[in-house]
Parts: C-alpha cells; structure tokens; sequence
C-alpha cells in the first residue's frame, strides 16, 4: 500500500510517516524541512521517498504531487493524507499582519484545496479508488478569539473536503472517490507548545491539559489516524472528529 502525505518531517507528520512505514507502507512524503534522521534508513532502503517541498508556493506543490502520483502502481487504492499546516499570525484579527495572513491562508487552505482537486482528478481519470484524509482542527468548527486565521483557514478546508465530495458524487466517482476533513484533537506537539508560550483568551486550558498529562502522544494520534485511513466504512462522515472513536484512539 502507498500513501503520499504532507508535513512528515515533525510532530504529527512525522509519527504518521513512521507508523505507515512500520505497517509496511511505501511512503512519498514533503516537507519544507530536510529529511528527519529517523527516517534516513527507510530512504535509503527505498521505502520513503521525500521531497522538500514549500507548500507555500502552489506551483511546486503540485508539480510534487503529479510526478508522485505518475509513479504509483497501476492497480490499488490511492490515499493522499494532507497533514501540513501552521498555526501563526495569533493576535486579535485587527492586528493580523497581512502578508502572515495570505501566506497563512495559502498554506492551510489554499494549496490543500488544488492539491485535494489534483488528487481527485486523477483518482477520476484513472478510475482509481482514491481516499483523501485532511487534517483538520477542533478550531475550525468553534470561533476562538485570537485564532482567527487558523479557525478560518481549518474552516475552510472542511468545506473543500464537502465540495470535493458533492464534486465526486454528481460526477459519479462518489463510488471510488472518499474524502474526509477529520480533527485530531489535542497532540502533543511542537505547536503545542507553542501556544502554552503564547498569550490569549483560553491558552489557561492547554496549560492544564498539558499539566494534567491529558494531551495525546504523536504516535498515539498518528496510530488512531492510520487505523481511521483503513476503516471499511471510509468517507461516511466526511467531517468528523478522531476522538469520537476512543478505542481506537487509546
């Protein structure tokens, strides 16, 4: 099986990258950053194939994901994890510098949305099954003062999932084509603690979770997500939440 998978160079990514190739997955996957060291062996044995890839720039994300997917296996599923996001500017919304915002927006919405299209394109064209898991935010379906462009922007990529989805079942592709925006909930990662660094209204409840020891591990995240990847029923809620499936999640 093979799965192509933004932002695998840390914290979440990085753990989906690592539990994929555990599970015997071949994995093609981008990040702005360098290839992590403790995924150099799976490179280097041909399991990993990596890029670095600046998602803030749309041309060289797409020309990423078309020459990955002209080198996928003829037959099989295809499965597209869209992981990649940043969390700043943070601050009250007039005080949001506009150059952070657009590069914000381009980043968690903008090019997921072409490289979601790209994908289901190609799943139609080639007549492939094809499932596209986008990592979404608890923020995108609450307002949370001083979050306003990651809210927006998270916010937005749940409704691209519903489009690419009503996009597929008017086509006649609802069949093959599958996709989910699904909330991770709170992990433990380096934006994580950015944000306990930070000063908002509401940073008093990731300081608790994290002193409580209730955030959840990057490979206990990246583990329940894999699972939900692989899941019979795939696609029958198409914006959903991880923990609403505890067991899987423990």
């Amino acid at each position: 099986m093979n799965l192509i998978l933004t932002g695998a160079s840390r914290g979440l990514g990085l753990a989906l990258a690592e539990t994929a190739l555990a599970s015997g997955w071949r994995v093609s996957a981008c990040a702005r950053s360098e290839l992590p060291a403790s995924l150099a062996d799976m490179a280097a044995a041909g399991r990993l194939v990596w890029s670095s890839c600046d998602l803030a720039d749309p041309a060289s994300a797409l020309a990423w994901l078309r020459q990955v997917l002209s080198g996928m296996p003829d037959k099989g599923p295809l499965h597209l994890l869209l992981n990649a996001g940043v969390l700043e500017p943070l601050g009250a919304m007039p005080s949001l510098p506009a150059e952070a915002v657009q590069q914000h927006l381009q980043i968690n919405l903008g090019t997921p949305m072409l490289l979601g299209a790209a994908f289901a394109g190609h799943c139609a064209e080639r007549q492939r099954e094809g499932r596209l898991l986008a990592i979404s935010s608890g923020a995108a379906r609450r307002p949370a003062p001083h979050w306003g462009a990651y809210c927006a922007s998270k916010a937005g990529l749940d409704m691209a999932i519903r489009v690419l989805n009503a996009e597929a079942a008017a086509s006649g592709e609802g069949g093959r084509f599958k996709a989910v925006s699904l909330a991770p909930g709170v992990v433990d990662t380096e934006m994580q603690h950015r944000i306990r660094q930070q000063s908002f209204p509401g940073v008093q409840r990731y300081l608790d979770l994290h002193a409580e020891g209730r955030l959840t591990s990057s490979q206990g995240a990246a583990a329940a997500i894999f699972d939900y990847l692989q899941t019979a029923d795939f696609g029958a809620v198409e914006i959903d939440d991880i923990r609403h499936y505890p067991v899987s999640a423990a």
